[in-house]
């Protein structure tokens, strides 16, 4: 029996589908878009888009989901919350990684900019009200 390529690519695309093979991948802005598919040539900018893909992955389904974070700064205006319904079971595991030698901050905090200089002194100051900081770091 003489089998196209095509078909052959389709058969392996779609038994990857039936053993629940999730892969989704994380990259700043600009190859990353939360409009995009989440694949490796087209990613989410968020971890938080991808935390909702996985919510929506079939976990009934034996396999694994995989969430690859590539190089880059996420910074957060909500906290992550990672909770069951985003969790695995022993049958389909669902993993949240770096990429491979990839640097990744997630940060919830902000800059602090327009500081003045102190008149007639070497130090600076900017008057921050308490909603803005909790902690400062230098």
């Amino acid at each position: 029996m003489k089998i196209s390529l095509y078909t052959f690519a389709l058969l392996l695309i779609m038994q990857n589908l039936s053993l629940g093979q999730n892969n989704f991948y994380v990259s700043p802005a600009p190859l990353g878009n939360d409009a995009n598919a989440g694949t490796s040539n087209a990613p989410f900018a968020s971890i938080q888009k991808a935390i909702d893909a996985v919510k929506n992955v079939n976990k009934t389904i034996a396999g694994s989901t995989t969430v690859t974070i590539n190089t880059g700064t996420y910074k957060l205006t909500n906290p992550l919350v990672i909770d069951e319904a985003v969790g695995g079971n022993a049958n389909h595991p669902i993993t949240f990684n770096a990429a491979t030698d990839a640097s990744v901050l997630i940060s919830g905090g902000i800059s602090i900019t327009e500081w003045k200089q102190t008149s007639g002194k070497s130090s600076y100051q900017k008057t921050l009200s308490q909603t803005e900081v909790r902690d400062l770091y230098v």
